[in-house]
């Protein structure tokens, strides 16, 4: 036990103790023996796993992914047979778990995809996909160098270790696997459309920078997807809202307030100057009837 100051303890002038603690042993032989053992996969799924040919094209026997979970990443993988000419198998296991030595990994997409549609087998360890083992059955592995395997497997990898979250990163590995299946079946001739050769770590370092243009397009594209949705909403709301102020104006109409007059002098109507019009007869012609006008302005 040793006695020391605290972050912040000088401020309020109190004094705390800081527990030192020792190192723990390390363990001994029966100890790490016994962690080794403890580590394996359960010796009841065994058989679940490696026994026969999967009928299916996930296996969690040990439910390591809960059921949404399950169903998506099964519905993926018949997604992806539907589409490709090589499946994809995925077997799952827990991140720390290893799998006996008495089980011939390497001889497992042999062993269960030796003949039929040709298979990729994937062993992924949930939340270590660093541990990942892949494996093509002999029908394209002569046809994919190792050197290539194992670029894909490193891609895969790396697209899962961009996620945080053990769930994410199966996603991400998967997908990635799936596009780079497709490439798999161009380099093994299963389709009529030439390989694509991907330029190598030295080529692309010799590519010329991207330009400005394409740096921008860029940025806009990340931007894009991250606050796309957000902005088209707003945009979208400030020009409904608009449109809808504009067609108001329009269609507005205004009424002026009548006002009641007040009769003067007592009379329904005022004093006015006008013509007066007489009839005379109606057997003579005009130019004979013509008289002097009254003086209605009384001689103003």
């Amino acid at each position: 036990m040793r006695y020391g100051w605290l972050i912040g303890a000088f401020c309020f002038f109190n004094w705390s103790v800081i527990a030192q603690e020792e190192p723990p042993d390390p363990p001994t032989e029966e100890e790490a023996e016994d962690f080794h053992h403890e580590i394996h996969v359960p010796e009841e799924f065994l058989d679940d796993y490696f026994a026969t040919r999967p009928s299916t094209f996930l296996r969690d026997p040990q439910n390591l992914l809960d059921p949404r979970e399950r169903k998506e990443r099964a519905q993926f993988l018949e997604y992806h047979s539907d589409d490709s000419l090589i499946d994809f198998h995925l077997f799952l296991f827990a991140g720390d778990q290893m799998i006996p030595e008495d089980v011939r990994v390497e001889e497992l997409a042999e062993r269960f995809f030796g003949e039929g549609k040709p298979s990729v087998l994937v062993l992924y360890f949930l939340g270590a996909p660093e541990r990942t083992i892949l494996q093509l059955s002999p029908q394209v592995a002569d046809d994919v160098p190792k050197a290539e395997q194992k670029r894909l497997l490193a891609q895969a990898v790396r697209a899962a270790e961009e996620h945080p979250i053990a769930t994410e990163q199966l996603e991400a590995f998967c997908v990635q696997t799936a596009i780079r299946i497709f490439w798999i079946e161009r380099a093994a001739g299963l389709t009529d459309e030439p390989p694509v050769v991907e330029p190598s770590e030295s080529e692309r370092l010799k590519e010329p920078p991207p330009t400005r243009g394409a740096q921008l397009k860029a940025w806009f594209g990340s931007w894009w997807s991250e606050w796309g949705v957000a902005a088209s909403t707003v945009l979208g709301g400030i020009l409904t809202a608009w449109i809808a102020r504009w067609i108001i104006k329009r269609r507005a109409r205004y009424r002026f307030p009548e006002f009641a007059i007040e009769p003067r002098l007592g009379g329904d109507r005022g004093a006015g100057i006008g013509a007066v019009i007489q009839f005379g007869s109606t057997t003579q012609s005009p130019s004979t009837q013509k008289g002097k006008p009254d003086d209605v302005l009384g001689g103003i």
